[in-house]
């Protein structure tokens, strides 16, 4: 189980943008690098993953779709089976499977 957070993918933006766009030491273009420099010149603990895609004009920043009811968000947990199968889950169904479950005291846990 692993936790994406918008936070987090902004935080990674011109990480993940410099790794997509500077290929052995070299810029894929003015407008790449001059992107680059636009990203790293925002203030990455207040800006949100739109304003981050806005920036760079283009979605660099995943939006992920929850595999249960579809909605979209930069937010989710992502189950993965003893296959190897991966679902995502937004935080509205994870609320919803919390509310199901009800509070309960797990050993080793604590109370979920």
């Amino acid at each position: 189980m692993k936790l994406i957070s918008e936070n987090q993918l902004v935080l990674d933006a011109p990480k993940e943008w410099q790794r997509r766009h500077f290929v052995n030491g070299q810029w894929r273009g003015a407008a790449k690098e001059a992107a680059y420099h636009r990203l790293m010149a925002l203030d990455l603990d207040t800006v949100s993953a739109d304003d981050v895609n806005a920036v760079v004009e283009s979605d660099l920043l995943p939006i992920t779709h929850c595999d249960f009811c579809g909605r979209r968000s930069y937010r989710a947990v992502v189950l993965t089976t003893q296959t190897g199968e991966e679902f995502c889950i937004c935080p509205v169904c994870v609320g919803t499977a919390r509310s199901l479950i009800g509070y309960s005291y797990v050993e080793g846990y604590g109370i979920l």
